[in-house]
């Protein structure tokens, strides 16, 4: 526990309030993502190789977000960062709502890619769609009425030409030890990374896993 003693003053009296951090509290503030407040890839690390180390039965879904380039080209950076806080706090709210174990982790990973690492007893797949449910259901919030409208926005690319681009949609990567071990963390993003190839493939919001040597996809 650290002490962090700050000194306000009222009325001409000097008051010394003295907040009490436990060192984890602190860690986390300074490893933060800085726009959601999420906990950032240190702790996303750590954690990581915590599961491997301990060999822990894990689900760690990787959320990307489709499209979002092409919306921070049109409507700009600050818009695009309300696109970010909206994806916390639907990540944020489908925890609350629809897991039981108090032991879920939640981090953002940097720009539009996010993770949510489950305990063995929560069920991956069906959390992914409660999250594309969501996030299908608000996202378009954020477009121009005529935007939505068309469901598509124009972009034009680098060299000029202008393309159509879809509302931005969530792909959902699954990666799980029940079929396979993991030496090390950095395994379980190259995994991921596989799938997200294959998830960003299909048009639309999707989750992807692979169980048994079978990838296993599902839209929304």
């Amino acid at each position: 526990m650290v002490n962090n003693i700050f000194v306000i003053f009222f009325n001409g009296f000097r008051i010394y309030w003295t907040l009490f951090l436990s060192t984890q509290q602190i860690k986390l503030a300074a490893n933060a993502n800085p726009l959601t407040g999420l906990p950032g890839n240190l702790m996303i690390e750590e954690r990581l190789k915590t599961v491997v180390r301990q060999q822990e039965h894990f689900s760690a879904l990787y959320v990307d977000l489709d499209h979002f380039k092409a919306f921070n080209d049109k409507y700009g950076f600050e818009h695009g960062d309300l696109v970010l806080l909206k994806t916390a706090r639907i990540l944020q709210e489908v925890v609350a709502r629809d897991t039981r174990s108090a032991s879920v982790f939640l981090g953002h990973i940097g720009g539009d890619d996010f993770l949510l690492l489950l305990p063995w007893d929560e069920d991956a797949s069906v959390i992914a769609a409660k999250i594309i449910e969501k996030f299908d259901a608000e996202i378009a919030d954020l477009y121009s009425e005529e935007d939505r409208r068309v469901g598509f926005i124009c972009v034009s690319n680098r060299k000029g030409e202008e393309e159509r681009f879809p509302i931005m949609s969530i792909s959902v990567a699954i990666v799980d030890n029940t079929t396979r071990a993991f030496s090390n963390y950095l395994e379980i993003s190259e995994a991921a990374a596989q799938r997200k190839k294959r998830a960003k493939e299909i048009e639309g919001s999707i989750w992807v896993r692979e169980r048994r040597d079978e990838m296993l996809t599902k839209n929304q």
